[in-house]
């Protein structure tokens, strides 16, 4: 699958497979079209995403214009982080298991460790 943050704070999910002539497409190629077992739009930001990350599970993205990380289930679109306070230079991130590195804060790398938590974030994204 493909996820894309939009200009305009939206984060789309979509399936690609090659139709029968072997030509890629994506699924669902109008508004109005939904995915099986996955949310197709969500509405992140109030600003264009300038961060993306993508597994499995979830998806985490930020927006410089209201310095914001979010993340939410790739099954259902529900919030699962919501983290704000970030300034306009909010442009990378990095996720792992357990952590999240983000700048945004000045000269300043942040290390989120939710190490503790994650258990618990293991349970929420488990139960659809």
């Amino acid at each position: 699958s493909i996820v894309t943050g939009g200009a305009n704070g939206e984060v789309k999910q979509f399936e690609v497979f090659r139709d029968g002539g072997g030509t890629l497409r994506h699924w669902p190629q109008l508004g109005s079209q939904k995915l099986q077992r996955r949310v197709h739009r969500i509405d992140a930001h109030e600003g264009a995403v300038t961060c993306l990350h993508a597994d499995a599970t979830k998806i985490i993205s930020a927006c410089a214009a209201d310095g914001s990380i979010m993340g939410y289930k790739r099954s259902s679109g529900e919030e699962i982080l919501r983290m704000a306070g970030f300034d306009a230079n909010l442009s990378t991130i990095a996720v792992s298991n357990a952590a999240l590195v983000c700048d945004g804060m000045g000269e300043t790398l942040c290390l989120h460790d939710f190490s503790e938590v994650d258990e618990e974030l293991d349970a929420v994204l488990s139960h659809d």
